[in-house]
């Protein structure tokens, strides 16, 4: 019996090191689909310089990738949009502290099918016609938007309720994050919401900046006018109206979320430092727009200052 019992311990306590191993070479990645491609192209350079370390990274949209995060099932989350309040207070309910590292810039863009060359701009007031929650069950024309456009049904492609795209764009749009209709075709994947806008006639989407790129020549971004903002000016997306600002309502920044005890873990601060080393040379490759390089520095030093381990 004494036999039995020491040999389903040690079969128990090898169970526990064989996890625990597990867990020290795994990094989990879940969150934002429009930081995706960055976070992608990084672990695989990452990996040629630290193959002993796996990274697992997934898509279900900032919200879900932050819930995850505070359940301790995810080591960082990438975010399109800042963490909100309610969210750190459920973090630290779980007794996790969320530490928040900006890592690149981007534009909510506003696509068309490349057929559609009646529509050489659109006003914040006209998508709020669109998407407001009055407009459920409408089948609004192009032409109940401006009266020489022509009288085809607007297909509409967006953010799932997910996604902090979603989150963003309401809260410009509407004034109030999540108010929206819910009869449009929507996924927590911008890719997704590409390749339906890219199948429709009359589509109008939004989406990140990196994918309108990488599909530049089958869609096209419409100049966005703030009117209900007193701006009659219409503004075209572009890496410098992203990066300097002018690029209003839609322009914002990108989030890495990562939680104080996962940082404290070798192989999620070895991955961290080397994402924040690597990104600057990866812009022009991946089609975001960076931060300022002194941000990227600072970005830097705030990671080594929380983390007990070094580079």
């Amino acid at each position: 019996m004494r036999y039995w019992s020491l040999l389903w311990c040690l079969i128990w306590l090898s169970a526990c090191v064989d996890q625990a191993k597990h867990r020290a070479n795994y990094v989990k990645i879940d969150g934002s689909s429009t930081v995706f491609p960055i976070t992608e192209a990084i672990t695989e350079d990452f990996y040629e310089t630290y193959p002993e370390y796996k990274v697992v990274v997934g898509i279900s949209g900032t919200g879900g990738g932050i819930r995850k995060l505070c359940r301790g099932d995810i080591d960082l989350c990438n975010a399109s949009r800042p963490i909100e309040p309610s969210e750190l207070d459920e973090c630290r309910t779980a007794g996790l502290e969320i530490l928040s590292l900006p890592l690149a810039f981007d534009g909510i863009i506003i696509a068309v099918p490349i057929s559609n060359q009646w529509a050489q701009d659109i006003r914040i007031s006209e998508l709020k016609r669109l998407w407001e929650p009055a407009a459920q069950g409408k089948n609004l024309r192009w032409s109940d938007l401006r009266p020489e456009w022509p009288a085809i049904p607007v297909q509409l492609f967006g953010a799932g309720s997910s996604s902090g795209t979603y989150d963003f764009f309401t809260e410009v749009v509407m004034g109030k994050a999540r108010s929206s209709r819910g009869d449009y075709t929507s996924s927590e994947s911008d890719n997704i919401i590409v390749q339906g806008l890219l199948g429709s006639k009359g589509g109008l989407a939004y989406f990140g900046y990196t994918y309108f790129i990488e599909n530049a020549t089958r869609l096209r971004a419409l100049p966005v006018m703030d009117d209900l903002n007193g701006n009659n000016e219409a503004v075209m997306p572009s890496d410098q109206s992203i990066a300097d600002g002018t690029y209003k309502p839609f322009r914002r920044t990108q989030y890495m979320l990562i939680t104080n005890k996962a940082l404290e873990r070798e192989n999620v601060y070895r991955y961290v430092h080397y994402y924040f080393s690597r990104i600057e040379k990866l812009a022009d490759e991946l089609h975001f727009v960076p931060l300022p390089a002194a941000e990227y520095t600072t970005v830097r030093e705030t990671i080594n200052r929380y983390s007990p381990l070094q580079p």
